[in-house]
């Protein structure tokens, strides 16, 4: 890498960042390990910082992203982590007052689901409960068959009544596309015109019930998050469906960030593909770090985990060193290679529908 890479002293973070498990980056032993020393600084510095995957599933990258947003807590108590998992069903979870383990089964892609994983939030709870706001968020539009979780909410605080039969028959037709089966059926544009006027309904009555500024103003973004999930539903192509997704992901980033975390880093963990940036100028963004990217008021840092890379030397005990490579024109600002992950169980997968 040599001066120019901007290499900086090894602290407890980075100490921290690269003694996990089975993956050995050792501070100060070689220019090898320096890499992610700087990974790690440029990932606090940044205003939002985006942390990749290849593909879901794998133990390996588990561990290392667990790792690293744990220490990154460490250093900066008021940093929010973000998944790419549903924004409305992790915002009711957390307004339920779920413990941990209940919150993580009700809102996180399974294969995140994890007592590791658990391990590394329970930090971010901690600080919820001494500032009396959210630090463990989603950012999906997408939900699954865990959306009533919403409507238990709303009905359990006790936030609507009146308008409980629009809730329910609201809920009724969402069952149909986001059951159990999931089907990839259309949502007509009659249905989409009438769940947005009971979602608009449903939002005058919770701006009555709901006294906590707060909690209204949350639950207001659920329900417009509500409406940008029927237009979703509503779509045929499986990449306009995609590229929808990810500019709502950004702007619900980007809403938590200016709302809630002005003056706070916000990471996000979520696969490769949602976080890489921009990668050539003058191209118009589709993905969610392309429009993080693109947004002139926040400083924007991406680093993707992916199979592959050589293995560079032994650590005793066999602990393996391997490639980190850094780019200011590709897809990421640095890319942790691993030649082999791990996968995670098959039945780990598996949504648990209420």
């Amino acid at each position: 890498m040599g001066k120019a890479a901007g290499l900086v002293p090894c602290n407890s973070l980075l100490r921290a960042l690269v003694m996990v498990h089975s993956i050995g980056f050792f501070c100060g032993s070689s220019n090898a390990q320096q890499p992610l020393q700087v990974v790690g600084e440029r990932m606090l510095q940044a205003d939002i910082a985006g942390l990749g995957e290849e593909s879901h599933g794998y133990a390996t990258f588990n561990t290392l992203k667990a790792s690293i947003v744990s220490r990154l807590h460490e250093q900066r108590k008021d940093g929010a982590l973000v998944f790419e998992s549903s924004f409305t069903q992790g915002m009711a979870a957390y307004l339920l007052q779920y413990p941990l383990d209940k919150r993580m089964e009700a809102w996180l892609y399974p294969f995140w689901n994890t007592p590791e994983v658990g391990r590394a939030l329970q930090s971010f709870v901690t600080k919820e409960e001494e500032k009396q706001q959210p630090f463990l968020l989603g950012c999906d539009v997408q939900e699954d068959c865990r959306y009533v979780v919403f409507s238990q909410m709303l009905q359990q605080r006790q936030w609507v009544s009146r308008q409980r039969a629009l809730l329910e028959k609201a809920d009724s037709v969402l069952q149909y596309y986001i059951g159990a089966d999931y089907s990839r059926a259309v949502m007509n544009e009659e249905e989409v015109h009438l769940l947005h006027g009971w979602y608009d309904s449903i939002a005058v009555e919770i701006r009555g019930t709901v006294a906590d500024s707060l909690a209204l103003l949350l639950v207001e973004r659920c329900l417009q998050n509500r409406k940008w999930l029927c237009e979703y539903l509503s779509l045929k192509a499986s990449k306009k469906r995609m590229y929808f997704r990810d500019s709502i992901m950004a702007v619900n980033v980007l809403w938590l960030k200016e709302h809630l975390f002005n003056k706070s880093p916000v990471w996000i963990w979520a696969a490769n593909s949602h976080v890489a940036r921009r990668k050539l100028e003058g191209k118009a963004p589709q993905w969610m770090g392309e429009w993080l990217q693109a947004n002139p008021h926040y400083s924007y840092y991406a680093a993707g985990l992916q199979r592959g890379g050589q293995k560079r030397k032994e650590r005793p005990g066999n602990t393996p060193v391997y490639d980190i490579r850094f780019s200011s024109q590709g897809k990421f600002d640095a890319v942790i290679f691993h030649p082999s992950p791990q996968k995670i169980a098959a039945s780990q997968w598996k949504t648990r529908c209420p």
